[in-house]
């Protein structure tokens, strides 16, 4: 596919009276996830009105469902075109769109070849960063594990969306890029047919999860449902996490899901059910959502007892961290521990077999960093 940028002043000067939403307020990023049983298609309609299609659906799906959806809301151009990766599901209504004049030659098409690994840039005021592209020495030749990958933030709210991946792209982000996983909305993989990783959807601490799958299915999913999804949900629950109830949305029973964000507190969803007649909402208040972890967490709170230490020492940190890292350095600047602590409000800190001695702690978050001076006597 091709990555192609418009830059012609008189193109702009036409597509301006199509780019201005014919619903939704002005200046929030919207999402629609159709509803098209086991396959992906979303619609993305940028703070500036331009639009975005992550994958398409069946051919059949998006002729029955998107279509009529386009034609109703006035949606008469894509701006840009994503291709997760090749399967029917998932890209069998591009003909459709480039038929029925939707894709044309000022599009920007994207699939899983046109970035590269962690390539981050911003578009219409949204920051995307990509987290997996095509690796066949990473994944072999699995269409499904060399999907496109990504994350968009906009104002503080982040929605995630891997296409097919498997577990190898979600530990990969995980563990290498682990303060940008955590969403307010996840399009889970794979229809939730698997694999999946707990950790991941853990480490993800969403407010609502997307499965975009018929209904009927849900009770054939197997083993990354029973044993992965469901578990990492209750874990969410019990844990006091951002989830709403049940924190999940099956498209095939909701509805297409559509999701409005001004930043990270002004933001909200609402199901579509009737599929070909319902209207971008044109208002939607959104409530707070309350939740004992905080989306900007700081790290200016910790206290730390007790001090002087024998054998222990506690770190309250104040409120509940998705991840910090924790490091201990003598007083000649050696580092001596570093550990790594993921959904914690206080940590213990072993030291009964360091020397007596002044000792550093640092606890440094994705966004900052606190220092502390302990002392060890025995």
């Amino acid at each position: 596919m091709k990555f192609l940028f418009k830059t012609s002043l008189s193109f702009w000067i036409l597509l301006i009276p199509i780019l201005t939403p014919l619903h939704g307020r002005a200046s929030d990023l919207q999402i629609i996830n159709f509803a098209v049983g086991s396959g992906d298609a979303a619609l993305v309609i940028l703070p500036d009105g331009k639009t975005m299609m992550i994958d398409t659906g069946t051919e059949n799906k998006f002729n029955d469902v998107v279509y009529p959806f386009f034609q109703n809301n006035g949606i008469t151009h894509l701006d840009y075109i994503v291709e997760s990766h090749g399967h029917g599901d998932h890209n069998g209504g591009y003909d459709s769109l480039v038929s029925k004049g939707y894709i044309d030659i000022n599009t920007i098409e994207w699939d899983n070849q046109t970035f590269n690994y962690e390539d981050k840039f911003e578009i219409s005021g949204v920051n995307f960063f990509i987290y997996n592209v095509k690796n066949t020495t990473l994944y072999g030749t699995d269409a499904n594990l060399n999907s496109l990958a990504f994350r968009m933030e906009y104002n503080g709210f982040v929605y995630t969306t891997g296409g097919d991946e498997g577990t190898g792209s979600m530990d990969r982000f995980l563990d290498e890029h682990p303060g940008k996983v955590r969403a307010h909305v996840r399009k889970t993989a794979h229809h939730l047919y698997g694999p999946l990783s707990s950790d991941f959807l853990k480490a993800t601490d969403a407010y609502l999860f997307i499965i975009s799958n018929n209904a009927d299915n849900m009770n054939t999913l197997g083993p990354a449902f029973d044993n992965n999804f469901l578990p990492s949900i209750n874990w969410l629950h019990a844990n006091n996490r951002r989830i709403t109830d049940p924190g999940y949305a099956i498209t095939g029973e909701e509805g297409h899901v559509y999701t409005r964000a001004a930043d990270s507190s002004d933001w909200c969803f609402t199901y579509l059910p009737n599929l070909t007649t319902d209207l971008i909402p044109s208002a939607l208040t959104c409530p707070p959502f309350t939740s004992s972890i905080n989306d900007n967490e700081s790290l200016t709170s910790i206290t730390t007892y007790p001090n002087p230490a024998i054998d222990y020492v506690t770190i309250d940190l104040g409120s509940s961290f998705q991840e910090v890292v924790v490091q201990v350095i003598n007083s000649i600047g050696s580092v001596l521990d570093i550990n790594n602590y993921q959904f914690v409000s206080s940590i213990t800190l072993d030291v009964s077999n360091y020397n007596d001695g002044l000792y550093f702690i640092n606890v440094v978050s994705d966004s900052e960093r606190n220092s502390f001076k302990i002392i060890k006597n025995k």
